[in-house]
């Protein structure tokens, strides 16, 4: 996260530093690394997955797109995926700017609905939050770009990942929760009746650029933006896992630095009569 300046001039105050910095000596800012080197200062990464037989929920192609702060532009567009002609479901998530409110869109028209309530970090003053976003039984195809006007500040940090979920027809359950700094944190729980996709998502707040965040329970990450640029940007972590039977579902994350953290734990399931396939 940016904002050094912000950040520094309440180290003395309390508490907020140690949420925020993984170590204080007295008033000093610690020293800060080089960061990592972001050509065009943006990171991307995307994976398109081919259909499959599987009946039963299931996590599709996804996509990131991250950028540096000073460096943004707008809108901030994910990299093109392959996704389904019809059925999947959509999940677009937003870290940066509360400025940048606008709502995505897409080049097959989806209608995208927030989902819950901005999060803002602690220890911004409202400077920077987080926003979910799902479009139900959308469209799809071959190159799928989601886009996000950054009305508020162009040039400011974000990262944004975009996953297809397959075979899925109805929100099951969601909890969100901001984990206090700590070693391990955990997410809030999900409950599922039955064979369920479960997404999970680790959103850090700590001015660090080298973070570190490893789910736990059986879930697999499989989009992430943890060692930062220079001018730093937003770390997050996503994952998934699938299960085939009904229950009761947490994460839990091993951090390093202890941060605090926004944390996402989705539960999205199918047909009551479909089957799982293999759990993952």
């Amino acid at each position: 996260m940016h904002q050094w300046r912000l950040v520094r001039s309440r180290a003395c105050l309390g508490p907020l530093a140690v949420v925020l910095l993984a170590t204080v000596s007295g008033c000093d800012a610690p020293p800060r690394p080089s960061g990592a080197v972001w050509p065009g200062h943006r990171y991307e990464h995307a994976v398109s997955r081919p259909a499959s037989m599987s009946a039963g929920p299931t996590l599709g192609s996804h996509a990131l797109v991250a950028q540096e702060q000073d460096f943004g532009s707008s809108p901030a567009r994910t990299p093109p995926i392959d996704t389904l002609a019809s059925g999947s479901w959509f999940l677009l998530f937003h870290g940066g700017y509360a400025a940048n409110a606008a709502a995505p869109s897409d080049n097959f028209g989806n209608a995208w609905d927030a989902l819950g309530a901005p999060v803002a970090y602690q220890g911004y003053d409202g400077t920077y939050d987080v926003k979910a976003w799902l479009a139900r039984s959308g469209r799809g195809g071959a190159g799928q770009v989601v886009s996000l006007p950054k009305v508020g500040v162009p040039a400011g940090e974000l990262t944004m990942p975009f996953l297809e979920l397959r075979h899925v027809t109805r929100l099951a359950d969601m909890a969100q929760t901001y984990a206090r700094a700590a070693p391990l944190v955990e997410s809030g729980e999900v409950v599922t009746d039955g064979p369920a996709l479960l997404i999970a998502l680790w959103w850090g707040d700590g001015y660090v650029l080298d973070n570190h965040a490893d789910p736990e329970d059986g879930f697999e990450p499989v989009e992430s933006v943890l060692a930062l640029p220079p001018n730093s940007a937003v770390q997050c972590v996503v994952a998934w896992r699938r299960v085939d039977r009904a229950g009761r579902w947490r994460v839990g994350w091993k951090q390093r630095p202890k941060q605090g953290a926004v944390l996402w734990l989705l539960a999205f399931a199918g047909d009551a009569q479909a089957g799982a396939g293999a759990p993952r």
